[in-house]
């Protein structure tokens, strides 16, 4: 079976033709969320606090520090929490959609639906089997992860990683030493530029040596010779800690680990579970610090019927319906039902997903609404004993209470009444 999902057979390697699919798409999408990241790092909004007189509590954010966290290099590894491992896979079968489209009209078509299915991975004793989320404080960039990964791999097949060659062109090629070469073959005139360009990076560093060390005046006209540092801040760090060493064959990195995943997913001394799960929560990192999730609005549930050709049961789709606010058509991500463009047609879906769905774990309800909700029937017993549980989520600035349901159980014990939420 396949490493990762636990649930398809294993086509190439340790990995089947999905999971391989997936990790190749996520791998060529990497650079160009590498690109966008820099253009994050602009100066937040100040975070919301409570005003004393005319004055807020806490300062504003000078810049994204997700981004920056991405952009920078990764800090030392640390132990991390430890979670519970999950296993997903998905079944396929033949059904009959029907969805009431406006008043009268129903409108049925057959399709391959694909249902997702998860459960906890257990060991030989029945525990559940604990991973950590990450190896280090926070999310590591994603160019030393690729740079770490593609090392590890390389350490693995034996490859070493070639020095970049001169390309031979029409002139010459450089000299190994150009400062020998220009005290050999140069003209006067270039031996004098050379000494020149010497002598100022010499009185530079200098510079830099007398701000550290509290030698600097503070302004530009007190030394001789004018020279002042642009930046003496990032001079101080350098001087005191070094230049940082950053992963810069990003490119490079993922044509390595993107051609030899196939054989990577072959060989037992290489982690692919580990680096699917670690490239998924990478990217998805990625997504959610450059904003690119949709700003869909919530509608509810997919309230069509769902008949299996195989042993004829009726269901309800239940998926969840994410709405466009510039759309005038809503579609079923699952079934494929769509309602609109007209008013009226998505009048009836409101009408049709209360109807069917009264309960909703996004929805806030007054309690004037938990009071007026209709006896609720278990899907399993048919019986009219389900007892909801409620949370409240009113916020500071409401002037009323809000609660959202959070669980409904039955009294007879079916396990079914999970599926009213």
């Amino acid at each position: 079976m396949c490493t990762v999902c636990r649930r398809r057979p294993a086509e190439v390697g340790r990995l089947c033709t999905p999971d391989v699919t997936g990790c190749t798409t996520l791998l060529n999408d990497l650079p160009r969320k590498m690109r966008l990241l820099p253009l994050m790092l602009m100066p937040g909004q100040s975070p919301a606090g409570q005003k004393v007189a005319t004055t807020r509590v806490g300062s504003p954010t000078t810049t994204n520090l997700d981004a920056l966290n991405l952009v920078g290099p990764g800090s030392v590894p640390v132990p991390g929490a430890l979670h519970p491992l999950v296993r997903r896979w998905y079944t396929l079968r033949e059904v009959t959609v029907a969805a009431r489209v406006g008043t009268y009209r129903v409108d049925e078509h057959t399709m391959v639906l694909r249902e997702w299915h998860q459960e906890l991975v257990v060991d030989g004793s029945g525990q559940p089997v604990l991973v950590p989320d990450d190896d280090q404080t926070g999310v590591q960039p994603p160019a030393e992860w690729l740079d770490q990964q593609a090392s590890a791999w390389r350490r693995v097949f034996g490859h070493q990683l070639a020095p970049a060659a001169y390309v031979n062109g029409p002139g010459p090629r450089p000299p190994r030493d150009p400062v020998q070469w220009l005290l050999t073959h140069g003209t006067p005139a270039q031996v004098k530029a050379m000494f020149a360009v010497e002598e100022l990076h010499r009185r530079y560093r200098q510079g830099v040596v007398d701000l550290v060390v509290g030698h600097e005046p503070g302004h530009r006209g007190s030394r001789p010779d004018g020279l002042r540092e642009l930046d003496p801040v990032a001079d101080l760090w350098n001087l005191r800690f070094g230049e940082p060493a950053l992963a810069r064959n990003t490119s490079l990195n993922v044509n390595y680990l993107r051609t030899w995943l196939w054989q990577a997913a072959e060989h037992d001394d290489v982690d692919i579970a580990g680096f699917v799960a670690e490239l998924r929560s990478m990217s998805a990192e990625l997504t959610r610090v450059l904003g690119e999730k949709p700003d869909n609005q919530w509608l509810g549930k997919c309230p069509a019927r769902i008949t299996d050709r195989a042993d004829g049961t009726t269901t309800t789709c239940g998926a969840g319906l994410w709405q466009d606010p510039h759309a005038s058509v809503v579609e079923c991500p699952r079934c494929h039902s769509s309602w609109g463009p007209r008013p009226v047609h998505l009048v009836h879906l409101a009408a049709e997903i209360r109807r069917v769905w009264p309960l909703d774990r996004r929805r806030r309800y007054r309690i004037e609404e938990i009071d007026a909700l209709r006896p609720l029937r278990c899907p399993g017993c048919g019986q009219e004993n389900i007892e909801i549980g409620w949370q409240e989520v009113s916020a500071l600035g409401d002037k009323q209470r809000w609660w959202r349901p959070t669980r409904t159980r039955c009294t007879d014990g079916c396990e079914r009444a999970r599926e009213l939420l």
